[in-house]
């Protein structure tokens, strides 16, 4: 069977929403109580690896790991 050819429309077509819970739908109540809100930070590449593999390995999300290291850094200078 042939695949038909991918157009460039097609990278702008509209996307099927995802079968997965978004983020919003996973909270716990505490999480609701404390709204999740986007940081953007610029890292070197090398960084962004260690912490993908960190997370793989973790068994857990990216945004975990990096809310938790967040925390325990800030709980460690007493804030």
């Amino acid at each position: 069977m042939v695949k038909p050819k991918r157009t460039l429309a097609d990278d702008f077509a509209p996307r099927q929403p995802a079968e997965t819970a978004s983020i919003r739908d996973t909270l716990t109540p505490s999480d609701a109580a404390d709204p999740l809100r986007h940081l953007t930070v610029q890292i070197p590449d090398s960084l962004r690896h260690r912490i993908k593999l960190a997370a793989v390995e973790q068994k857990q999300s990216v945004r975990d790991l990096v809310t938790q290291a967040l925390q325990n850094h800030l709980e460690s200078l007493g804030r």
